[in-house]
């Protein structure tokens, strides 16, 4: 199991990779095929997806109404998942 000092360098690593900064309020949105491989670890079931989004933590308390459960773009079901500057959402159509 990794410790969490190597999970925290890997994800700023990644940030810094990906030109995302901590004070960013953009949510970036990927198809399962493009999602860099940094946020890959953080997904538990890859069953069924259609988007995987990083939402940063200066906007994570921000009501984000199209990532809803049972909205269009929603799907069915809308999974979230931590990767210590944020947290990825991923929404599944089963």
């Amino acid at each position: 199991m990794k410790k969490l000092v190597d999970i925290l360098r890997s994800t700023a690593e990644a940030l810094e990779q990906h030109e995302l900064k901590l004070e960013d309020k953009s949510i970036r949105v990927w198809q399962p095929q493009d999602v860099p491989e940094w946020i890959k670890p953080h997904i538990k079931s890859w069953d069924d997806i259609d988007w995987i989004a990083f939402v940063p933590d200066s906007i994570r308390d921000t009501y984000i109404p199209w990532m809803e459960e049972g909205t269009e773009f929603g799907c069915c079901s809308v999974r979230e998942y931590e990767v210590g500057c944020g947290y990825v959402a991923v929404g599944h159509h089963a």
